[in-house]
């Protein structure tokens, strides 16, 4: 969903994923996302990366924006405390499966 919101923004895209899933699964969700986002327009996403978590910052960044969103979906008690960290950086907010 997030990807399908970002098309307009993509063209020849690279896209790092966590390396936690098997070799399997990264190539069925690399085989999956080129057929459903690459289209008669053009090659939205070009590369296709799995990198540890560790090792990147913008994937431990990703880690801690969902974590914090987790923390407000389920109205833990201190989500808000959280959420002033990037509440500015918000540009849409999608609650799946509603």
């Amino acid at each position: 969903m997030a990807l399908t919101n970002a098309l307009p923004y993509l063209d020849k895209a690279t896209l790092v994923i966590d390396k936690s899933g098997s070799r399997t699964f990264q190539g069925e969700l690399r085989r999956y996302l080129r057929t459903k986002l690459n289209d008669s327009d053009g090659q939205k996403i070009k590369v296709f990366k799995a990198q540890a978590s560790h090792h990147n910052n913008l994937l431990q960044l990703v880690d801690y924006c969902v974590g914090i969103s987790a923390r407000k979906v389920q109205q833990k008690k201190d989500w808000q405390a959280y959420f002033r960290f990037i509440n500015t950086k918000v540009i849409s907010w999608q609650e799946w499966p509603k």
